[in-house]
């Protein structure tokens, strides 16, 4: 037979997988149509390459086919560049792993970004398969963090897919040897956090492993000590506590997590914030806020097109609706997702689906089809082979009590007195409520006081949860047991609570399980004015230590779910009568400008608009908000409600103004605390950064510079690199200071020096490093680059940079993005880059010194500084500067310069230009005892036979003197000249050049301390 180029990839992907493939599978994994799949795999059968197995439903690699001939047949065509599902098999087939896993890992997020789930679930088993086959030890550092950071990606899809996460968990051993060996403890941690999520998800959680997790995951953030770790570990800690049932915690923990850059770049940690938040909110009552989380997740997946993402918030959403009455909405978006999911593409979102629809015909009392729909979802989980899946929602276990009460089978794999069991002996305390309330039912008051305790535990288990409603519910099958056993001041009281309990939540959610539930009376909201007070209360416990867009979004978190809206959001009303996004909760950047919330609050902006507009309609409830005088011109506040009717729908006209008036005062404070920031920050940065080699130097543009001056102002108004070109001291760090200062840029200006810089740490040094990256890496260092931003990065001497630092220097230079060293993820920098050098750089580059590539980057605009011997004009000014700066500096007063002097000056050849006119002045001033100022040119003594050399500093050698003797010989000049002067300007710690402990340990070795007046 002759084969094509998709019959060979065909067999090579069979060859992959011993026990056979779907053509669903095979087709998206190879990206053909399943027509075209189907009749290429159809021919193969006649030809007795392929064969189907015994239930007809997968392919499979006959036993006569050769696989040498195979590969080598494939490789004849050589696999097209755009061919990644060959390229990836053509690796395998030669025992190129871990190039294989790299690809396999970009075709997986592609798969799962296009919903063809099947392929995606094929493609990472055969990744985490071929992973633990990689041979590590071989590797190279980069290899290594790249095989981590495949892992971890890995083990996410693992996460989001609900396939293959026993043997993805089994990853965590090998990636955590390798990150060992790198001695990178940002890895070593999120692996910890990773593996043991996976483990919970798995349904093999030990008892006792959330807290070590949680111990693990706080112990991480406390030694690593760096923000962006703090925010990626808050992500795993979030989901630990959620897991736990500490539905605050979780609540807190996603809260900074979100607004964290993330390390990883994986796609279940993306979607984590609303699959764990939504739920956490809707356990604590905030129901509006999880249908706003929801929603807004929503159209996010929608606007990008991330179908796999629509199915999981369409499933949220169906579940969240269910549960609270809102049936035809729900209804709709389950049955868009059962449409689309089955269990070989999605078995997890296939469980969830179908448990869902058994959800809805419970509580509409059709036990019995609720029943079917889940008897045949587990047998379709043991006929796929699909595992155990564990379980957070309580309503679960009430499902399966349903189906105990009326008699029904129990359910394979879920036998309710089992699931108590198991229930209990894991560390989710919500669940634990929910088991502790079920057991005390079961009792059917036959022992009266052990129900008592049961639901005396249910109900401080929900209360400890944040799960008021039920806290509630238990409380009040609590009442008539103790009304039973004659306590009826406590069994009263309770029920008061329980009310108050039930109201506060603002939603009375449809009775799922009407016998469960002894009280169905009606229960009014929380008042207008209760909310206000509580959203007051948490607006004035905003921390003002947090950054000012922080704070902003505390004020919006803080209204927004104690009003009871599901969306919320501030802009600035701009001139043109648009709106500007300021910022958002539910609402993306991306959402406001592609929908109609901008040309709802446009209207705020006529004139003659009330302040306070409550609208109401059929679909909508919304509250707009005028906010001026707050700094930054006006600014327009909207919070909305599709679904459920939170306590700002009643707000009356006064209500409306106390709010109006509550969040004008707190914007204006933020405003001004910004503005007082902002400007302490630039003060900062110009000292630290911007301050020139001398506080009290100025700059002296004389004649011979003023050419220079002004191609360099010219220069300064564009973006382009800039080479500076002169011999050693001309003063190419303050030309490029002065560069900086034309150039308007408000970041700071970052001086770096090669030469001073060891080979071993060029990355560290202009990248920055994470703790713990290395040895010796035991705190966050930002790099260079990154000081750099929004400012100018000056890089003297550049020819001294090692050739293998080049290349990556270039990388960055192209594209202004870069990594610290033992990051995992990108940090951009808009810097401006000054060079400097005193050498000929094309020479350099001619012997192989210095790159070609990155000549041409950084000499864009080359300007040329002339020697000061060329610039002779310019002496007597730069003599001027300097003396004033010196003699301001040490406290000395001198007569101006003598002609004569001036003009040996002119004359003198000045081979260290600026810089030794600056040093030969400074130590003029500090020796000079009195009388005019003498410059001691020293290159022109050295010119001279010297026959005048003074006595005084004969003297000091004419005896031929010990290293020892001639030091204290001339600290004891220094001192003399000094008066005794030891430290500040002019004293002799300064002209030695000494550390003071140091000076004063010599001084008493050799007796001269108590020469000290």
């Amino acid at each position: 037979m002759s084969f094509n180029y998709d019959a060979f990839r065909t067999l090579l992907l069979l060859r992959e997988f011993p026990n056979g493939l779907t053509t669903a599978s095979l087709s998206q994994f190879l990206g053909l149509s399943l027509e075209t799949q189907n009749s290429l795999l159809h021919d193969m059968v006649e030809f007795g390459i392929a064969e189907r197995d015994e239930e007809q439903t997968h392919w499979l690699l006959a036993a006569s086919s050769s696989n040498q001939e195979l590969v080598g047949g494939f490789k004849k065509y050589f696999p097209r560049e755009d061919d990644l599902p060959g390229r990836t098999l053509v690796l395998l087939a030669d025992s190129r792993v871990f190039e294989a896993c790299v690809l396999l890992q970009t075709l997986l997020q592609r798969l799962i970004v296009a919903s063809h789930l099947s392929g995606a679930a094929i493609c990472l088993e055969l990744l985490v398969h071929r992973l633990q086959d990689c041979p590590y030890g071989s590797m190279s550092d980069l290899e290594k963090r790249h095989y981590v950071s495949v892992i971890l990606m890995a083990q996410s899809d693992a996460f989001s897919l609900g396939v293959c996460m026993t043997a993805a968990h089994a990853l965590s051993e090998r990636a955590h040897c390798v990150a060992k060996m790198l001695g990178d403890q940002r890895a070593q941690a999120l692996i910890n956090l990773v593996g043991g999520c996976l483990e919970i998800l798995s349904g093999v959680e030990d008892p006792t492993s959330l807290n070590s997790l949680l111990e693990q995951g706080l112990n991480a953030i406390k030694v690593l000590d760096d923000a962006d770790m703090e925010g990626q570990v808050s992500y795993f800690l979030s989901f630990l506590y959620y897991a736990r049932g500490d539905f605050r915690a979780c609540y807190s923990a996603f809260d900074l997590a979100h607004n964290c850059p993330q390390m990883l770049n994986c796609m279940y940690f993306n979607e984590m914030y609303p699959l764990y938040m939504a739920p956490a909110a809707s356990r604590l009552c905030q129901y509006a806020q999880s249908i706003g989380i929801c929603e807004s997740a929503l159209h996010e997946a929608q606007a990008r097109g991330d179908r796999h993402k629509i199915l999981w918030m369409k499933i949220l959403l169906a579940v969240h609706f269910l549960q609270m009455g809102i049936t035809e909405q729900g209804l709709e978006y389950l049955s868009a997702v059962i449409d689309c999911v089955d269990t070989e593409s999605s078995p997890k979102l296939f469980l969830w689906a179908w448990r869902a629809l058994a959800l809805h015909h419970a509580q509409s009392d059709k036990l019995e089809v609720s029943h079917r729909i889940m008897m045949e979802c587990m047998r379709s989980r043991f006929r796929h082979g699909i595992g155990r899946f564990a379980y957070t929602a309580t309503w679960v276990l009430e499902l399966l009590a349903s189906y105990e009460a009326k008699g029904l089978p129990p359910i394979p794999g879920y036998r309710l007195d089992e699931e108590i069991e198991n229930v209990l002996g894991r560390q989710n305390r919500h669940l634990h409520g929910m088991a502790f309330r079920l057991k005390a039912l079961r009792l059917a008051g036959d022992d009266v006081e052990n129900g008592i305790s049961l639901l005396r535990s249910s109900h401080e288990a929900f209360r400890s949860c944040g799960d008021r409603r039920e806290a509630a519910r238990s409380a009040l099958l609590l009442v008539p047991l103790l009304k039973r056993c004659g306590r009826v001041a406590e069994a009263e009281k309770l029920e008061v609570s329980a009310q108050a309990d039930f109201a506060s939540t603002t939603l009375q959610p449809a009775n799922a399980f009407v016998h469960l539930m002894p009280w169905q009376g009606h229960v009014f909201p929380a008042s207008v004015a209760d909310c206000l007070e509580s959203c007051f209360n948490l607006i004035g416990n905003i921390g003002p230590a947090l950054p000012v867009e922080a704070q902003i979004g505390a004020l919006l978190n803080a209204v927004q779910r104690e009003m009871g809206a599901e969306r919320a959001v501030l802009c600035r009303l701009l001139p043109d009568g648009k709106a500007g996004y300021v910022l958002g909760c539910n609402v993306q950047a991306q959402e406001f400008d592609s929908q109609t919330y901008a040309s709802r609050l446009q209207e705020l902006a006529y004139p003659g608009t009330p302040d306070c507009l409550l609208s109401c309609t059929q679909e909508k409830v919304s509250l707009r908000l005028r906010i001026s005088n707050c700094g930054e011109g006006t600014h327009g506040f909207f919070m909305e409600s599709s679904h459920i009717a939170g306590a700002f729908v009643s707000m009356d006209a006064e209500a409306q103004k106390r709010l109006h008036r509550a969040m004008e005062r707190e914007l204006k404070i933020l405003s001004r605390m910004n503005m007082v920031r902002t400007r302490n920050l630039q003060q900062m940065g110009d000292i630290e950064f911007s301050m020139p080699y001398d506080s009290a130097m100025k700059y002296y543009d004389g004649v011979g510079f003023r050419r220079t001056l002004e191609q360099a102002r010219h220069a300064a108004a564009s973006d382009a690199t800039i080479l500076i070109l002169g011999e050693t001291g001309v003063g190419k760090e303050v030309l490029a200071r002065r560069i900086h200062e034309f150039s308007g840029r408000t970041g700071a200006f970052i001086p770096v020096h090669p030469a001073s810089t060891p080979e071993n740490l060029f990355e560290s040094e202009f990248f920055g490093h994470e703790k713990g990256a290395f040895t010796g890496a035991d705190r966050q260092k930002p790099g260079l680059f990154e000081l750099a931003n929004n400012g100018t990065f000056f890089i003297d001497e550049l020819a001294e940079i090692p050739l293998s630092f080049q290349v990556k220097l270039l990388r960055v230079l192209q594209e202004h993005t870069f990594m610290r060293v033992g990051g995992t993820r990108n940090i951009e920098s808009d810097f401006r880059l000054i060079a400097a050098t005193n050498k000929n750089l094309w020479d350099e580059v001619q012997e192989g010194r210095f790159r070609e590539d990155l000549y041409y980057r950084v000499s864009v605009i080359p300007i040329t500084i002339p020697p000061l011997r060329e610039r002779k004009d310019d002496i007597p000014g730069l003599l001027k500067l300097f003396i004033e700066q010196f003699s301001t500096r040490y406290g000395r007063h001198f007569a101006p310069l003598d002609q004569t002097v001036v003009e040996k000056c002119k004359h003198y050849p000045w081979h260290g230009n600026i810089r030794e006119m600056k040093n030969v002045v400074e130590r003029s001033v500090i020796l000079n005892t009195g009388g005019p100022l003498d410059l001691l040119l020293l290159g022109q003594r050295r010119q001279e036979s010297q026959p005048e050399e003074s006595n005084e500093f004969k003297t000091f050698y004419a005896d031929f003197p010990t290293v020892e003797e001639l030091t204290i010989r001339y600290m004891k000049h220094v001192l003399e000249v000094t008066q005794g002067k030891v430290i500040g300007p002019g004293g002799a710690e300064q002209i030695l050049g000494v550390k003071r402990s140091t000076l004063y340990a010599k001084l008493r070795k050799f007796g001269l301390k108590k020469s000290l007046p």
